[in-house]
């Protein structure tokens, strides 16, 4: 399982940029940094690449885990990074949203809540900057 989150300019991914992108294997608990505003003021010319080797991490995973990466992070990524909708959706389709799930019910009443309460509850680390200070934490 890949866990990921996204950091972003704006909630608009035809307007806004992807500024980092972070994973985890829950296997092997390899963390990789896609940092693609460093990317795209640094090393421009390495940005598609930066690109594909998200999409061929996110492909060759087995499944995917997110915080409202249904709702959110993949419909950005597809936008922001122009990936194709086949991908998107076979993404989707291996995908368990913690957020989705508590929306749907799937853990008990209907209900939504932020990532930091989530990360409280069992004992992670919470936040403890602005997304605007993301790519520094990565």
């Amino acid at each position: 399982m890949l866990a990921f989150d996204i950091e972003t300019t704006g909630l608009d991914g035809s307007k806004h940029l992807v500024t980092v992108v972070c994973t985890e294997d829950y296997h092997t608990g390899e963390r990789i940094s896609y940092e693609f505003d460093r990317v795209r003021k640094q090393e421009p010319q390495n940005l598609e690449r930066l690109r594909e080797d998200l999409v061929q991490a996110f492909n060759a995973a087995t499944s995917l885990c997110a915080f409202n990466g249904i709702r959110f992070d993949i419909p950005f990524l597809r936008k922001a990074l122009q990936i194709d909708h086949d991908t998107v959706n076979a993404w989707i389709f291996k995908t368990t949203d913690i957020l989705e799930a508590c929306r749907l019910g799937q853990f008990g009443p209907k209900h939504t809540f932020k990532l930091d309460l989530l990360c409280e509850h069992n004992g992670i680390k919470m936040k403890t900057s602005s997304g605007l200070e993301a790519i520094k934490m990565a």
